[in-house]
């Protein structure tokens, strides 16, 4: 939304910046359903075609807040959609999205000639069961409050995905892992050193392996 002509055509559309401000008074107008991709930035650059990751440690409190129903909702095969550059490259492309705060994502679809152009895979959504219904809202939550129910939303958002990932072509071994948190305990210690282990190879790598 910090870019010229791209943040007003984003408007025109009935986007607008994810801060607490607009959230909270979103969230509290009447009839009005709020779309919110809480993984942000750093959640697209934990795309990767092998295995699905989530950024949800740290964002939490705003519907105890406003007293509104959640609704967590899935999409697979969305990492399925474009190839993106790994590696130092992606390091420093990070970097300059988060001083800059615009996703700066160094990425290709279905060829060099048309790079905006998605893969044809097929997207699955999934929306799972409403929760923090019929509540009051909370203006200064606890902590335990806000723990209790980010703890409810992961686990709703665990089940639909461990529920409905065999019906998706090439998720039935997959598994959803939650950034931010402790992921030797998480994840288990032999996929994390896996996982590590990959991207120590792929650091010197400029270009999607798989182009």
């Amino acid at each position: 939304m910090r870019l010229p002509l791209l943040r007003q055509w984003l408007s025109m559309a009935g986007l607008e910046p994810a801060t607490a401000r607009n959230l909270l008074r979103r969230l509290r107008s009447p009839g009005c359903s709020t779309f919110l991709v809480p993984g942000g930035i750093a959640e697209m650059f934990l795309n990767d075609p092998d295995y699905e990751v989530v950024q949800l440690a740290n964002r939490k409190g705003h519907a105890l807040r406003a007293g509104s129903p959640i609704v967590p909702v899935y999409i697979f095969g969305q990492t399925q959609l474009f190839y993106t550059f790994s590696g130092r490259l992606q390091q420093l492309m990070r970097r300059l999205s988060r001083a800059l705060r615009v996703s700066l994502i160094p990425f290709v679809g279905r060829s060099w000639l048309s790079p905006f152009v998605p893969l044809q895979n097929p997207l699955t959504v999934v929306v799972g069961r409403p929760i923090n219904l019929d509540v009051a809202p909370v203006e200064a939550p606890t902590a335990e409050q806000i723990d209790a129910l980010h703890a409810e939303f992961t686990a709703e958002l665990q089940r639909i995905f461990d529920t409905y990932k065999g019906r998706h072509p090439g998720y039935s071994n997959k598994r959803l892992y939650v950034a931010g948190e402790d992921d030797v305990t998480r994840w288990g210690e032999e996929e994390v050193e896996a996982i590590r282990e990959r991207r120590r190879l792929e650091q010197f790598h400029l270009f999607p392996a798989k182009l």
